[in-house]
């Protein structure tokens, strides 16, 4: 289930070089997953997580802090196709985004 946010158009703008070094390798995985996902960062960050469905309603959101590895609890996701969007909490800018997949081995 989902909030009532409701995303129309995602805007992908550029980010300075620093933010690009900082987010140049992220690694997701499992991909697909069942009920937890994995985020790890090249370096620590403070970085804000949003999971939209295929509406563009927002499933998850939270905010993390001076963190490189992230665990995140998914098990409350209905299995479909989402997407991970990745924003720096000191530019406020996205920064990168992945299709994830919510799947019952």
């Amino acid at each position: 289930f989902c909030n009532d946010t409701i995303v129309k158009n995602i805007l992908v703008e550029g980010t300075t070089s620093v933010f690009n070094n900082l987010f140049s390798s992220i690694r997701i995985g499992p991909n697909p997953f069942t009920d937890f996902l994995n985020i790890d960062l090249e370096k620590s960050a403070d970085c804000e997580i949003t999971i939209f469905n295929v509406d563009g309603s927002a499933c998850f959101k939270d905010q993390f802090r001076d963190i490189r590895n992230i665990e995140v609890d998914l098990n409350f996701l209905t299995l479909g196709v989402y997407v991970l969007e990745i924003s720096s909490l000191e530019n406020t800018k996205h920064i990168k985004s992945f299709k994830i997949v919510k799947f019952d081995y």
